[in-house]
């Protein structure tokens, strides 16, 4: 699974570029300008423009657009010999570059897991200065500014001994308002793991504006599955975040977006139980560039309700021409959209011939109840003669305790001869019932460990047949136990361990342990044919009721009562 995992993702990376090619030379179809500009023509500058001086723009690519997909870091921080060793001094400008006074400044310290931090403001001229910080690779901080909703953040970095750092904040407006704020790819990636499918949402999200988005208190919500469970979410440490809303079956999108593009990935399992399944998916904002991608395990079906239909690429996009083969296969299907195409908020994406958890589930429940009566038996019988025994034991040292004191009452005086004459008879008549039961007991002992005198303990006597047995008898008893050997397995084992097990419990331990482990070892003898042979059922299953027909036969001849001796002719 690990490998069709890779796979997947090898296809996202490889097919992204072509479903974004259009992105590189314009914005999507439809969409509005970005500040008002419009974007320059093909042909080059606008006339009258002053000539480039570099930059990071690149050729061809209007510039809001670059703007919009490597905008300048809204936070910087960089070590400098103008600030003291140990300190972090922080200007926070407003987006024309002039100083914002009274702006909170919060400082994060992470340190061998333990998490500080430090509050503090700007002054007049914009700087907030935090002295006398801890420095070293041990710990590493992070300059956060909270404005309306919206935090600005540097990247984490540590203090040197020789110079403190120098952090840059660019506190830019903030919007509630969503109209420039799109997925420049959203993408589905759909693997089997068992009896899960393990759904994975991956997003470029863009802010094209130039103020920050805040998505609110609420965020921004979308549906999931009913049956979605395990929901995840990759943290970023950016201002963005998706959890799941509780009892709900959906999620939010929350926290701000300055402008740029930011990569979220988000995914939850839905299971299944073999056959069809239908997996909505709903898109929590617009989108330009959608793919959806599956793994293709044999014989599944893959459509996508909403968008056009899936093709069966490998990783260089071509074709595959084995319709059986999942190895470096994925159904694949995208699109792009424009606003101007309307909103497309949910695909259905039906999944049809999903293989199913396999024979080994039902298999455990059919043999689940064997398995019970079994360790019933086995506890009933292991009990039954030890406590008996133990019990009447017990009885007979009270009965003996008593008739001694009857005999003292007696000589004392204290009860007549006629009492206690009587009372000494029901104690002999129950003390002779004890020692009756006692008899019996041993008796039947003896005649188990007649009955099985003819075995010996272990290994030997739970495989080969009984030496007083019929010659006849015992080659096919032979025959039957190399037959049954993979329903022998756990027990041949449990004998070797517990040498006697087969001559305990008056005569049904033999029993017992075929009953509990002979299931079990059919399991295992599912599991070891299935590898042998992966693709024929057939003869697995030939296997397994081979090896249990045999087993049920040999321990049918082994118990079977012996036949009556021939009586001779008078």
């Amino acid at each position: 699974m690990k490998n069709s995992a890779a796979c997947l993702v090898l296809f996202a990376v490889l097919l992204a570029p072509s479903a974004l090619a259009a992105q590189d030379d314009v914005l999507p179809p439809g969409h509005p300008p970005i500040d008002g500009q419009a974007a320059p023509p093909s042909g080059g500058m606008p006339q009258g423009h002053p000539a480039s001086t570099g930059g990071t723009a690149t050729t061809g690519v209007p510039n809001p657009v670059q703007r919009a997909l490597q905008p300048p870091a809204s936070a910087e921080a960089r070590e400098s010999a103008d600030v003291p060793a140990g300190t972090i001094r922080v200007l926070v400008v407003d987006e024309a570059g002039d100083p914002v006074p009274d702006q909170a400044v919060d400082v994060g310290m992470l340190a061998s897991g333990e998490r500080e931090r430090r509050n503090g403001r700007t002054g007049p001229d914009g700087i907030a200065t935090f002295a006398d910080l801890p420095v070293g690779s041990e710990q590493h901080y992070r300059v956060n500014v909270p404005h309306e909703g919206a935090t600005y953040s540097t990247m984490p970095f540590a203090l040197s001994n020789e110079a403190g750092h120098s952090v840059r904040v660019v506190r830019m407006p903030v919007t509630t308002d969503a109209q420039q704020v799109f997925f420049r790819m959203f993408r589905t990636v759909v693997e089997l793991r068992g009896d899960r499918m393990h759904v994975i949402h991956q997003g470029e999200l863009t802010n094209a504006g130039s103020a920050t988005y805040v998505f609110g208190n609420d965020g921004v919500r979308a549906e999931l599955p009913d049956e979605a469970l395990a929901f995840q979410f990759q943290r970023v440490i950016t201002d963005q975040r998706i959890e799941e809303i509780e009892d709900e079956h959906a999620y939010a999108l929350r926290g701000s977006l300055p402008p740029g593009t930011v990569r979220l990935a988000w995914a939850y399992d839905v299971p299944v139980g073999g056959g069809d399944l239908d997996i909505p998916v709903d898109i929590p904002m617009p989108f330009f560039a959608m793919q959806v991608i599956v793994e293709a395990v044999p014989e599944l079906g893959v459509s996508v309700r909403g968008m056009d239909t899936p093709q069966r690429l490998d990783v260089n996009g071509a074709a595959c021409v084995d319709s059986l083969t999942s190895e470096g296969c994925a159904w694949v299907v995208q699109t792009q959209r424009a606003p101007s195409d309307g909103r497309l908020e949910r695909i259905v994406i039906r999944l049809t011939g999903i293989p199913g958890p396999g024979p080994v589930r039902m298999i455990a429940a059919f043999l689940l109840p064997f398995f019970l009566i079994g360790g019933f038996i086995l506890f009933l019988t292991a009990r039954a003669t030890g406590k008996g025994a133990a019990a009447r034991e017990a009885r007979r040292v009270a009965l003996l305790d008593e008739a001694e004191l009857l005999a003292e009452e007696l000589a004392s005086g204290e009860v007549g001869p006629e009492y206690a004459a009587r009372r000494r008879n029901e104690l002999i008549r129950e003390l002779a019932g004890l020692y009756y039961a006692d008899e019996v007991v041993s008796a039947k002992d003896d005649d188990a460990e007649e009955a099985h005198a003819t075995r010996r303990p272990g290994v030997g006597g739970f495989l080969l047949p009984s030496k007083g047995a019929p010659e006849v008898l015992r080659y096919v008893e032979l025959a039957l136990t190399v037959a049954a050997l993979p329903a022998l397995i756990l027990g041949t084992l449990f004998v070797a361990i517990k040498p006697r097990a087969t001559l305990s419990m008056q005569g049904h331990g033999e029993l017992v342990i075929s009953l509990v482990l002979g299931p079990c070892s059919l399991v295992l003898a599912y599991m070891g044919a299935s590898m042998a042979w992966p693709a024929d059922s057939t003869i697995v299953w030939s296997v397994l009721g081979g090896t249990a027909f045999a087993a049920v036969l040999r321990s049918i001849l082994r118990h079977a009562p012996p036949p009556a001796p021939a009586r001779a002719a008078s």
